[in-house]
């Protein structure tokens, strides 16, 4: 039996922590050890949003077998 995916979780950087074109608050969503840094806005936050519920829905599906070609 394999073990199961990590969860996926969604957090924000600070407000006002920008780099000076913006106010901060990009969606970061953390998978296990991993990060991905999303931008400000909408659409990146229901992205984030998005890929977290997806991660999450799919976390009982078994990774492919690495003999499939795609």
């Amino acid at each position: 039996m394999t073990e199961p995916k990590p969860e996926a979780r969604l957090s924000h950087a600070p407000h006002f922590s920008g780099d000076g074109y913006g106010y901060g608050g990009g969606a970061i969503v953390t998978i296990g050890d991993k990060a991905i840094l999303f931008g400000e806005g909408r659409e990146h936050q229901q992205l984030a949003a998005r890929i977290v519920r997806l991660w999450n829905a799919n976390r009982d599906v078994p990774d492919p077998p690495p003999e499939m070609p795609f």
